[in-house]
């Protein structure tokens, strides 16, 4: 049986595969019955819209001539001749009910739910319908006007298009975060589990629409209810996400961020697994792992020394044949670890090291909880991977470790696991969220909820009595590192925080054209809460002088304060932009005095100044080196 993705990919339209499963098109039958708004909403092209819907009229106009054939008898000379009179009208009977179609429930859509934004090319195909000469137009003649005006579109106007949408998208996706905290979101859940257990018109029309009942976030109950007298610990956590909704958004996390790796495999497909799936030689690994953890420094968390030791021991082990796990772990990490020692492993050797961890990849069974945060220490490699090889898989496997994070770590605390293994996961909770709000900062991307991974929680414990009350914890990435932390776990917390920061500053600028003073003020704010909470050894008068930290630390705050820098003239450089543009029309439309925008344009030159004198401070050695370095 042909599967709705080889029969894609047959078409050249396997690109498409994850997002129509994402919609409910799992099969070939469901896609049957998809229609021209469907396709403009899943973002297809109009042409690939075209190469889909004639494949569906070929495979509907072939079942139908199937249908069509004449019945046959053998007459006594062994020829089949067609039967005919009473028998044919029994055969036309039977073609008619063929025809007819069994008619599929679908599930009704969810009437509260935020409404999902358009794409940009719709909303710049909306656009120009407002032009009367187009709008006069056929269907067939807009369309074809769009997709050409859209192919020949210079790269900044398009660029402004899709930050549009996808600043709408980034507020959608924070509308459906607070909606499902909703008992609406839960009564919907509801709904749709009976639906699947019995799809048919009785089930669907049982969806409750009252609009009138009130909305209210599960975060935002009362002490009382949640830790009531009789009460139980709630089955969902502080954010309102049940478990079971939290493994199936990690389920499907995981499955586009494997999809993306696919198609990273698949380039590199020229270049054969090390030694057939083998492993690399002990040496090799040993130099590049080492490479990993000296080049990244106290930004970015992977392995303890103590960690990678094991991770070593375990692989070359001649007493016990290692799992697909831990050769997947063992060759991304000397994957990563090869682009930051360039002179000891090749170019080609790493990507050879990548695509075997691609391979053990898809051999890895992901259970036991254990099993998953070794996955998200794994899905995180793998973007930094990517990262160096700018391609575009980053964004998924970042995206995948968040989901697996926000499940179960939590769940170290509650099961009452030791401090030292929380901590250490918390370290690669920590990086993750780096590289998400890093991505959002640098490459503008949309930051998957930073906040949710770094609020404060309210957990329900049970007492010495057997009761359950509410306690505030600062839990997940950004938990308070403890008095006794090393330097680089103190680096690491604080780089984390401004990266948060940094991200907040980068999607209030691509929120809209022209950012408002109070927006700034408020930014500015929290900068300079940042700067006045470091410690005195972090801050930067004590690094321009001779200071006591080891040369990797000293090396890993000069980065941080140039993020700080950067973060800085992110935020005024928008304004000084708008203001420059106002001179030059002759006409003053901020809402700010030109004294006020003087003022900006001092701090972005003295900032500029400072990140090319800090520049000039970074020690570089054989394992930190200007074309890898993420903060740049």
């Amino acid at each position: 049986m042909v599967t709705l993705e080889d029969r894609l990919d047959s078409l050249g339209l396997g690109r498409y595969f994850t997002v129509l499963c994402e919609n409910g098109f799992d099969d070939w039958d469901t896609v049957l019955d998809i229609t021209e708004d469907d396709l403009r909403e899943l973002g297809f092209k109009l042409g690939h819209r075209r190469t889909l819907q004639r494949e569906i009229a070929n495979y509907r106009g072939s079942a139908t001539q199937e249908g069509c054939q004449s019945p046959t008898v053998a007459n006594p000379s062994g020829i089949m001749s067609p039967i005919t009179e009473h028998s044919t009208s029994n055969a036309e009977m039977l073609l008619s009910k063929r025809k007819k179609r069994r008619y599929r429930w679908h599930a009704r859509p969810d009437p509260n739910a935020p409404k999902r934004p358009k794409t940009a090319y719709v909303n710049f195909a909306d656009h120009l319908r407002t032009d009367p000469a187009i709008a006069n137009m056929s269907f067939v003649e807009i369309a074809k006007e769009v997709g050409k005006q859209w192919q020949v579109m210079d790269t900044g106007i398009k660029q402004h298009w899709e930050t549009q949408a996808a600043a709408a998208m980034q507020g959608y996706e924070e509308q459906m975060e607070a909606y499902r905290r909703t008992e609406k979101y839960q009564q919907y859940q509801e709904y749709m589990e009976n639906f699947k257990k019995a799809p048919g018109k009785t089930t669907r029309q049982k969806l409750k629409t009252n609009s009138s009942s009130e909305t209210v976030p599960r975060s935002g109950r009362s002490e009382s209810a949640d830790s009531g007298e009789g009460g139980g610990p709630a089955s969902q956590d502080s954010n309102g996400e049940s478990p079971e909704r939290l493994h199936d958004e990690c389920q499907r996390a995981l499955f586009k961020a494997s999809t993306e790796l696919k198609r990273l495999r698949h380039e590199y497909s020229d270049i054969q697994p090390e030694d057939t799936l083998a492993m690399p030689p002990d040496d090799l690994a040993r130099t590049a792992i080492g490479a990993m953890m000296e080049g990244s420094g106290s930004l970015l968390y992977v392995f303890s020394k103590e960690q990678a030791e094991k991770l070593l021991a375990d692989a070359y082990d001649a007493s016990s044949k290692p799992d697909s796990l831990l050769l997947t772990e063992l060759c991304i990490a000397s994957a990563v670890g090869g682009h930051y020692n360039p002179r000891a492993i090749s170019s080609s050797l790493t990507k050879r090291l990548a695509a075997t961890a691609l391979a053990f990849l898809e051999s890895v069974d992901a259970t036991g909880d254990e099993h998953y945060l070794r996955i998200m220490r794994i899905m995180c490699c793998f973007a930094m991977h990517a990262l160096l090889e700018k391609h575009v898989s980053a964004r998924c496997c970042v995206t995948a470790a968040l989901v697996i994070a926000r499940w179960k770590y939590p769940q170290l605390s509650a099961s009452g696991d030791n401090t030292a293994s929380r901590e250490s996961w918390r370290k690669v909770y920590r990086t993750v969220v780096f590289l998400d709000c890093w991505m959002c900062y640098t490459l503008g991307y949309a930051s998957e909820n930073a906040h949710v991974h770094l609020k404060v929680r309210f957990c329900a414990r049970r007492d010495d009595r057997g009761k359950f009350r509410l306690t505030k914890t600062l839990q997940y990435a950004l938990e308070a590192a403890a008095p006794q932390d090393s330097i680089e776990n103190a680096i690491q917390h604080q780089a984390t925080k401004l990266a948060v920061i940094a991200a907040e500053i980068s999607h209030a600028v691509q929120q809209s054209d022209r950012i408002s003073r109070a927006c700034v003020d408020y930014l500015i704010a929290k900068l300079d809460s940042w700067q006045h909470e470091l410690p005195v050894p972090f801050q930067l008068i004590s690094l321009m002088s001779t200071g006591p930290l080891p040369p990797e630390s000293e090396r890993a705050l000069l980065m941080v304060h140039v993020l700080y820098l950067g973060a800085v003239i992110l935020l005024h450089r928008q304004l000084l932009v708008a203001a420059d543009t106002d001179r030059h029309a002759g006409q003053w439309t901020l809402a700010i005095d030109e004294k006020e925008i003087e003022r900006y344009q001092a701090s972005c030159e003295m900032a500029a100044q400072r990140v090319a004198q800090l520049l000039s401070m970074v020690k570089l050695d054989g394992y930190c080196t200007l074309w890898n370095w993420l903060v740049t």
